[in-house]
């Protein structure tokens, strides 16, 4: 049931599920693209007309995002699903497959976004209402998000950081702190020490000037 897929999906580490969507969504925008580049000659008239407008540099440009859109995320959502796990149940990613992860979902973001605009907005591949239509939207709005979601771990990766290292200057600190309380204390009392031996050593003198008088 949907309660079951759902938890599933939550189950998947990090992004796995952005990935997966992205994966999908870029086929169903490739392929949509491409039934209208080949086919749009053997339409009606009206359409032949419209479509004879778009210049092949636009047609070119709305395959190559989700052409490469497909590699990249069938590579992440797979390195995702495999990935060994620690015995706490958390995954195993390194900062620099992370920060390569960010710069390839960043990258995508910067290109879905124009695609969406180039094609949806009228006079554009797709700004009639259809697949491509809306294979393109859906595309951009989970590429944006994943991209988003990226970003928000980021910060909060770089928070926990810096809250690390907050930590770990405070332990620092009171551990200078309480060495320095240990030398006080131990310096209080070698002083003290000296103080009652040199009390002590007077008294005696003292005691035995008194008898030899």
């Amino acid at each position: 049931n949907l309660s079951s897929m759902t938890k599933f999906m939550e189950s998947w580490p990090n992004r796995a599920p952005g990935w997966i969507v992205c994966f999908i969504l870029a086929i169903g925008a490739m392929l949509s693209i491409l039934d209208l580049f080949l086919n749009w000659p053997k339409t009606e008239p009206r359409l032949q007309f419209r479509y004879s407008s778009i210049s092949r540099h636009q047609w070119e440009w709305l395959i190559f995002v989700p052409a490469i859109t497909i590699p990249i995320s069938a590579g992440f959502f797979l390195i995702e699903l495999f990935r060994v796990t620690r015995s706490d149940g958390q995954s195993i990613k390194s900062d620099k497959e992370n920060m390569f992860e960010g710069l390839c979902i960043c990258t995508l973001a910067l290109f879905w976004i124009p695609t969406l605009f180039i094609a949806t907005t009228p006079g554009g591949a797709a700004d009639q209402v259809g697949n491509a239509y809306f294979f393109i939207w859906g595309s951009s709005v989970v590429v944006t998000e994943t991209c988003s979601w990226w970003v928000r771990d980021w910060r909060m990766a770089i928070h926990d950081v810096v809250r690390m290292q907050q930590e770990e200057y405070k332990r620092t600190q009171l551990l200078v702190l309480k060495q320095h309380r240990e030398e006080a204390e131990k310096a209080h009392v070698e002083y003290s020490v000296k103080a009652e031996t040199s009390a002590v050593g007077e008294d005696k003198t003292r005691g035995e000037n008194d008898v030899s008088t």
